[in-house]
Parts: C-alpha cells; sequence; structure tokens
C-alpha cells in the first residue's frame, strides 16, 4: 500500500505474506485512517485477517499489530504454504474466515481505537478448496478497544451477531449497527452495552452522526416484509 505524504511515498509493511485463503483477507478492508498520539501521528489499517496495524507515517514503520477476535491457529498458513510446510487435517475450520476479521470502518478518540470485529469462520471440506463455506446467521461479532500507543486491547464486548456498521464515537458512546438490524451504543469507558434498537430491516451501513442525530441506515431487507429506510434518533433522548 502506498501513501502520497506531498511530494514523497510512503510504503507501509508488507505486515504479511500473500494470502493463501482469499484476496481480500488481509489488511485492506477497513480503510486506512491517520490519527494522532500524544501529537504524533500514526496510520491505523486492519483487514479480514484479524489485526489491526498502527504505522510512523514517515517511515512507514510498523508501531504495533494487535490481533482482534477469535483466531483458531491459522494466521501463519500463508508463510507456511510458502515454505511447502503447511499440512491441514481435513476437513477444518479457519477463523477469522473469509468474511469476518475486520470488515468496516474503526473509530479513533482520545487515544483509543474502536475496532468492530465479525466473527464468522469459513470452513473446508479439502485442502485443496479455494472458498470455504459461512453461515451468516450464525455469525457473531465484538467491539474491541485499542490503545493507540500501546497496541495493547483494553476490553471487547461480544455482540450477538455481526457487525457491519463501523464504529462511530459521540461523547462517552460508541456506536455500531448489526447485519440483523441492531443499533448499538456501548460505553467508552468499559464496553458495556446501555443502550439498543431495533432497526425495520438490516444494516450494513457506518452510522452517522449530525449535531445531536444519529441517522441509521437499515438498507438490506432480510426477508419480503422489510424494506429499506433511514431511522433518525436523538441523542440525549430517554
Amino acid at each position: 500500500m502506498l501513501a502520497s505524504l506531498g511530494p514523497t511515498a510512503i510504503r507501509f509493511g508488507p505486515v504479511s505474506p500473500p494470502n493463501l485463503y482469499s484476496n481480500e483477507r488481509r489488511s485492506k478492508d477497513a480503510r486506512p485512517s491517520s490519527t494522532a498520539v500524544g501529537g504524533h501521528p500514526i496510520v491505523l489499517a486492519a483487514g479480514k485477517g484479524g489485526f489491526v496495524f498502527a504505522f510512523d507515517p514517515s517511515s512507514g514503520t510498523l508501531m504495533w499489530k494487535t490481533a482482534v477476535g477469535i483466531h483458531n491457529g491459522h494466521d501463519r498458513d500463508d508463510q507456511l504454504a510458502l515454505d511447502g510446510k503447511l499440512q491441514l487435517m481435513t476437513p477444518y475450520t479457519l477463523y477469522p474466515g473469509e468474511a469476518g476479521g475486520v470488515e468496516t470502518n474503526m473509530a479513533a478518540a482520545d487515544g483509543v481505537v474502536y475496532v468492530p470485529v465479525v466473527d464468522l469462520p469459513s470452513s473446508y471440506a479439502s485442502a485443496t478448496e479455494r472458498v470455504g463455506k459461512a453461515t451468516f446467521g450464525q455469525g457473531t461479532g465484538e467491539m474491541v478497544a485499542i490503545d493507540l500507543a500501546t497496541g495493547q486491547q483494553l476490553w471487547a464486548t461480544k455482540l450477538a451477531h455481526i457487525p457491519l456498521g463501523g464504529a462511530t464515537v459521540a461523547s462517552d458512546l460508541v456506536f455500531t449497527t448489526t447485519l440483523t438490524g441492531d443499533v448499538i451504543a456501548l460505553s467508552r469507558k468499559d464496553g458495556s452495552i446501555v443502550w439498543t434498537s431495533h432497526l425495520p430491516a438490516g444494516s450494513n451501513a457506518t452510522l452517522a452522526i449530525s449535531g445531536g442525530t444519529l441517522l441509521a441506515g437499515a438498507g438490506l431487507p432480510l426477508n419480503a416484509t422489510q424494506h429499506a429506510v433511514v431511522i433518525a434518533y436523538q441523542l440525549g433522548a430517554s
């Protein structure tokens, strides 16, 4: 990945070898974003491999790398395959799967990055099977808070369904939405779920906040009775 910083191009990484399972499974899914810690800028990236990376934007040096979500021992399969040392007992299940890990945008505030994580495995019947099988309705997720200075996980809260609404920070809360249409507000302090609401349809849209209004897109009808709508919530209302 190249990031243009004025007249100079800085190369970040590489942080992982070519991917055995999917061209999309590494660190490009959640858009890279820049923030700062103690006045020093950093660049964040994450992806379906289930890792969050922090880079020094002036040199491209990896500052830290933190695993998020469920991992079940397949993180080095890519390198082992390149070295001719990979041995797989089939059938097998891969966490995070091809549609798991960090699928949507993170949010950073006050020295902490909030990461929505999809815990969705892929199952393979043979070692040569290129695309695994996943059951999206059975997937779960997490919201994870990471210290930007150290990469240390501060808390992780389990979510009953797949979070596809990114992370959006407002005051002392971080919001996300799930595939099944739940809007969830978590305490930034400890990750406790303080409020939920159910949308008229499923959601895979990042939330937006304007003034005291939270806008949630329910654009993913999951059955014939659902339809796409946008719902507005008043922040701070009882």
